[in-house]
């Protein structure tokens, strides 16, 4: 299983680093200008219409998530999978963040981190404390080396009923507490 979790982790994180130049060029190519680089390589760039120089993309660092839902299963495989992805970056210089599920944010960090993976959390409840049985705050999150949190998920509308005011809510928290909304 680890090794079946560790290629898979390995596709995730290539077709994630691979995404935003292939979307560019399939949604918009005639939005797209050939240029150079800061290294002198060939680059694409988005034409721009508030001035005579294109809008580089590789003047843009692109931020890559991916959220785990509610996988894996096992803190194990947690461990695997975030050691998979930590290596799979190597030195692509796009931030990269990875949304783990609740219960395995302490035992992934270390392994994200260093792989330069930013942590993120799922879900959190828009509250600092109080009696709210299974909900989890912002500040929780983030003393445990969360960057990230996720905000207004599809799933957390439909799924558990989320309204804009809680969404609202969580955003203030989110922004309160210094981390980065998703």
């Amino acid at each position: 299983a680890a090794c079946c979790t560790l290629s898979m982790a390995r596709s995730i994180t290539c077709f994630l680093l691979l995404a935003l130049p292939i979307a560019a060029m399939a949604f918009a190519p005639s939005a797209l200008t050939p240029m150079r680089n800061m290294f002198g390589a060939p680059a694409l760039a988005l034409k721009s219409d508030r001035s005579t120089a294109p809008l580089s993309l590789t003047m843009r660092q692109p931020f890559i998530a991916g959220n785990w839902k509610m996988n894996p299963t096992s803190v194990d495989e947690a461990i695997a999978l975030a050691k998979a992805i930590g290596a799979g970056k190597g030195s692509s210089k796009a931030q990269v963040a990875i949304f783990v599920p609740h219960p395995f944010l302490d035992a992934c960090r270390d392994d994200l981190q260093a792989g330069g993976v930013e942590m993120g959390a799922q879900s959190n409840f828009y509250e600092k404390k109080g009696a709210y049985t299974g909900a989890t705050s912002v500040s929780m999150v983030k003393s445990v080396g969360a960057k990230h949190c996720l905000v207004g998920h599809s799933e957390r509308r439909t799924i558990f009923n989320n309204d804009d005011s809680m969404i609202n809510d969580l955003m203030k928290s989110v922004l309160d507490e210094g981390l980065y909304p998703c």
